[in-house]
């Protein structure tokens, strides 16, 4: 078992088309839902919230990765892009609604991927979205770890993006309803129980 089994897994069965994908960050909307300073260095574009499974027709490629993974509709709850800004990090934090995350790389460069931490003290504060924010103070950097292929993230634990390139990072982040925690997804996709 690496350092590393429990906090991320390199996913390499999906198929997809990237300059598709990247043709979908063109036309998109993106919000700010995260109370990360500045608001506008980390922007979302839901694509399924609230199970409003139709929208994924406006989106063949994506809609063609959700249907690689089993029972997509019970085991996924949200799917968004998601957008960084040149040059920021994200706070440590711990992803409020979802526990595991697996996230695809559409534009990274060899600066871009996320910080995990361990807790030094047992706190973090709360956001509007239900995610917990951690002082710099309350957490131990124990890697920095970049990544340009698929990989599912444990969003259980502190983690943060970084994004040191001049380039604004780009990827598709895929949400796992919350009673799926990183060991049983991991658990799945080493079993062949995760992909059709």
């Amino acid at each position: 078992m690496n350092l590393f089994s429990h906090r991320i897994e390199l996913i390499d069965y999906l198929s997809y088309d990237e300059d598709e994908l990247l043709s979908y960050f063109k036309t998109s909307t993106f919000i700010s839902r995260y109370s990360f300073d500045p608001p506008e260095a980390f922007l979302l574009a839901h694509i399924v919230w609230n199970d409003n499974w139709d929208n994924l027709r406006n989106y063949p490629m994506i809609n063609n990765i959700v249907k690689q993974i089993k029972e997509y509709k019970n085991t996924i709850k949200w799917i968004d892009l998601l957008t960084q800004a040149p040059g920021t990090t994200t706070p440590p934090h711990i992803d409020g609604g979802r526990q595991v995350a697996l996230n695809i790389p559409v534009q990274s460069e060899g600066m871009c991927g996320i910080n995990i931490y361990k807790r030094t003290k047992n706190k973090g504060k709360p956001d509007a979205i239900g995610s917990t924010i951690f002082d710099e103070s309350e957490v131990e950097k124990i890697a920095s770890i970049n990544y340009k292929l698929p990989v599912i993230i444990n969003t259980a634990v502190p983690h943060g993006a970084f994004n040191y390139s001049n380039f604004k990072r780009k990827i598709l982040t895929i949400g796992f309803a919350p009673n799926f925690n990183f060991r049983r997804i991991r658990e799945l996709y080493k079993n062949d129980g995760l992909s059709r």
